[in-house]
């Protein structure tokens, strides 16, 4: 797990699952389940952010994500996936 996603909480859920977690520098994904399997997690807002700012750019992320393991996984968490930001639904849907 990189070290940054230690505040998220999803550590303290994996430990009491009886998950071994080893806490690193990961410079693709948050998670590194296998050598075939990583995780990307988005908070709602992290994710419009990414889409809408481009400080992060998402699509690099991903793209290393597909290029480097053989079972990427993107996760977005939250509910508010339009509301964060005030964006247009009409943006994300086909005519």
């Amino acid at each position: 797990m990189d070290f940054r996603e230690a505040k998220s909480g999803v550590a303290n859920v994996l430990d009491k699952l009886g998950v071994e977690i080893i806490f690193t520098t990961l410079e693709i994904g948050d998670y590194v389940v296998s050598d075939r399997l990583a995780v990307e997690r988005k908070r709602t807002d992290d994710f419009v952010s990414s889409l809408v700012d481009g400080k992060r750019n998402l699509f690099a992320q991903l793209s290393n994500l597909t290029r480097v393991y053989q079972k990427p996984v993107l996760i977005i968490e939250g509910t508010e996936l339009f509301t964060s930001r005030q964006i247009n639904l009409m943006l994300f849907t086909a005519p």
